[in-house]
Formats: C-alpha cells, sequence, structure tokens
C-alpha cells in the first residue's frame, strides 16, 4: 500500500470500518512511513479539534433557502451588468 491509498483510507481506519486485511496493510505502511504517521496524528488531532464544537440542526428547507439566495445574487448580478452606467 503506497501513500495516497493509505492517505485515503484514514478516515475509515480510525472509524474501524475496514476489514482486518486491509486495517493490517494501512497499519503496516503507517508503522513503516513516518511521513504518513504523521500525517495521520495531524487527522486524529483535527478530529478531536472537531468534535469540541457543537453541531447544530438544519432546517428541512435549508438547501431551497441557499439555491434561493443564490439564484438572487445571479440576478443581481445580471441586473448590474445590464444597467446603464
Amino acid at each position: 500500500m503506497n501513500c495516497e491509498e493509505t492517505r485515503l483510507l484514514f478516515s475509515d481506519f480510525y472509524d474501524r470500518d475496514l476489514s482486518e486485511e486491509i486495517r493490517a496493510l494501512v497499519r503496516q505502511h503507517l508503522v513503516s512511513c513516518a511521513e504518513c504517521q504523521d500525517e495521520y496524528e495531524n487527522f486524529k488531532k483535527a478530529l478531536k479539534i472537531l468534535k469540541k464544537f457543537k453541531t447544530r440542526d438544519v432546517p428541512r428547507d435549508y438547501m431551497t433557502i441557499l439555491k434561493k439566495r443564490r439564484e438572487n445574487k445571479t440576478l443581481r448580478k445580471r441586473n448590474r451588468k445590464l444597467s446603464p452606467p
């Protein structure tokens, strides 16, 4: 297993969502690669920091609201371009 493959599996490795065979390959790579060891430690530190933040429920219509805002912003830009100076 190479560095790129290993790094793509950090999240699943951390969550223990890999087969034992793949976990063993990731573990083996981490033991032999100092750079990936450092990356994985940084990954774990980042997760630890993120877990301190409180989560918030998103309203059901959140995506609709975002789409409308984007559409309105796009319309305003178009109108500015079309308005005479």
